[in-house]
């Protein structure tokens, strides 16, 4: 699921997902507008402007769309701007499905190592799959996630807005008293998980912990301009992107304190382990 400013990293994530979660299931992109170039086989569904205000018509076609694209029960939803670095993990996708399809309570399976992760926080169950604390912060958001179709659609009714689903979206799910959310402590995918796009960064992608021929494949294909390319969407300083994954980490130098630990953990795990480097 998009929106009209993020319609330019459509065709570099339907790239990557063709790529590296090219036996997932069917990828419906969905914004505003011409289709942009797909790829994999991807298809495109053109939002309509029923409102002057695009934010607050998104819940209401969100809700549209999941009604007559999503035959069953189950399906993935995220923002286009999350850039995926690496090969599903097959063996942990297929626990957070199996786990989800089979226990009616489970509403959501988070894909991805997300924001607000904190293992000692977590209820371990099985297969190295965990239950996300009803306190933890956002545990509803637009990240990937595998969610149940009569979850999504129940509280999308008094949303307006993309904020909205993760503000009231999770203080919905603090209320429920039986439904729980999973995630696996080996996420089954890797990516960046602060999105691409930032009102940190006006103007600029963030193409952080993503592979240089992935980059260099967006850069050749007109998808972006190299120069408006940055690592990392935190708070503060975010350097031009350079070639070389030393850059990646030499960028993590410029992570305030609060968010080094977190960024360290999303680099680790999209091109594995490296010594930290020092803060300036």
């Amino acid at each position: 699921m998009g929106y009209p400013k993020s319609k330019k990293t459509s065709s570099f994530s339907s790239h990557l997902i063709s790529k590296y979660f090219k036996d997932g299931p069917d990828v419906v992109f969905l914004n505003y507008g011409k289709p942009p170039i797909l790829f994999g086989g991807h298809s495109y569904e053109k939002l309509t402007r029923k409102s002057r205000n695009t934010s607050r018509a998104w819940s209401y076609q969100l809700r549209s769309a999941i009604s007559s694209l999503v035959p069953g029960d189950l399906f993935i939803l995220g923002l286009d701007d999350y850039f995926l670095s690496k090969r599903v993990n097959q063996v942990a996708y297929r626990n957070l499905l199996s786990h989800i399809a089979e226990n009616r309570d489970c509403v959501g399976a988070k894909l991805g190592l997300w924001t607000s992760f904190n293992r000692s926080t977590t209820e371990p169950i099985e297969n190295g799959l965990y239950r996300v604390a009803r306190d933890s912060a956002w545990p509803v958001n637009t990240q990937l996630t595998i969610w149940r179709k009569e979850f999504i659609t129940e509280y999308l009714r008094d949303l307006e807005t993309p904020w909205d689903f993760e503000h009231k979206g999770s203080r919905y799910y603090m209320g429920q008293t039986s439904q729980y959310i999973i995630g696996s402590y080996d996420p089954a995918l890797s990516y960046p998980e602060p999105s691409a796009l930032s009102k940190r960064h006006q103007n600029k992608v963030s193409v952080f912990a993503n592979q240089d021929e992935d980059i260099e494949f967006g850069i050749q294909s007109g998808f972006f301009k190299e120069t408006s390319l940055i690592l990392g969407q935190w708070n503060g300083h975010a350097p031009a992107f350079e070639r070389g994954e030393d850059s990646h980490w030499l960028a993590l130098s410029y992570c305030s304190p609060k968010e080094y630990e977190y960024n360290y953990n999303i680099l680790k795990q999209c091109m594995g382990p490296r010594e930290e480097t020092g803060r300036r």
